[in-house]
């Protein structure tokens, strides 16, 4: 059974061509979850490519990989695993638009899922795997009412209602989801900028977060995923001043396990099974 832990993304720059306020960088898609280990990515908007890491540690990404014939300025980067093959893939979002480009593999321009138009202007966007079966299903967020809308399936959602409907957090709060609990269902959670705080749901429900965890610095972006897999997505950070993740194998306060100098100016951060290992 394949566990998505989200992780998603989450950018000052997509944040502002959004239309929300915003003088800090927010990570929008973006942890993923799967089964296996998750390890860093990053999306550089200058050139439209991403650039995979298969381990969490220092060096070059193994894995360039880009999407060059659909990619338009302003696109957010999105990871899952579409194919339900244990490999997660990379994605685009389209916010002028609310069209999703979901790649089929990580070889550069690959032949893509496109998933109609859902919601509304303003929506960011999330993946996992929200009802323990199958590929992972496309969300996404409505800052304006703090909502999540998620779908179990990336097919023929042109017309059709969303799964869940998850109403929770308060303004300025940043989407991210993940496996927290080990389960195999992709749960949401928020990340609140203003202080540095992860709220965490271990069901797709209203009511109070399970989890809370306050880590990090002002204008960090959050990720999350399965750092050591033991099959439970955990939470972690991406600073941009230094191009620098810090990740955690818990759910808890104190300090990084992980940190990871990676990338460069503009960066965006990603994370996911590249390898499927």
């Amino acid at each position: 059974m394949k566990r998505e832990r989200l992780p998603t993304s989450q950018w000052r720059t997509f944040w502002k061509v959004l239309g929300c306020t915003a003088a800090l960088w927010i990570s929008i898609d973006l942890s993923a979850a799967w089964a296996g280990t998750t390890t860093i990515g990053l999306y550089r908007p200058s050139n439209n490519v991403f650039y995979l890491h298969n381990s969490n540690t220092y060096g070059i990404g193994e894995i360039m990989t880009s999407l060059f014939s659909i990619a338009a300025p302003g696109d957010v980067p999105i990871a899952g695993d579409w194919t339900g093959d244990g490999i997660t893939k990379t994605g685009l979002f389209h916010p002028s638009t609310n069209w999703f480009w979901l790649s089929a593999s990580n070889t550069p321009n690959t032949g893509a899922l496109f998933v109609p138009p859902l919601g509304a202007a303003g929506d960011l966007p999330v993946a996992g795997t929200w009802s323990r079966a199958g590929a992972t299903g496309i969300g996404l967020f409505r800052p304006s009412t703090n909502t999540f809308f998620l779908w179990n399936s990336n097919a023929n959602n042109t017309y059709g209602l969303p799964d869940f409907v998850v109403a929770v957090g308060a303004p300025g709060d940043l989407p991210i989801v993940g496996d927290w609990d080990g389960n195999g269902t992709t749960t949401i959670g928020l990340y609140r900028p203003g202080t540095n705080a992860f709220y965490l749901w271990n069901s797709n429900a209203h009511g109070p977060p399970d989890v809370v965890v306050t880590v990090g610095a002002p204008g960090d972006l959050p990720v999350a995923g399965d750092w050591d897999g033991d099959g439970t997505a955990t939470i972690g950070l991406y600073r941009p001043s230094t191009n620098t993740f810090y990740l955690w194998n818990s759910n808890a306060h104190g300090p990084p396990d992980l940190v990871i100098p990676f990338g460069g100016a503009n960066d965006l951060p990603m994370v996911g099974n590249w390898d499927g290992l």
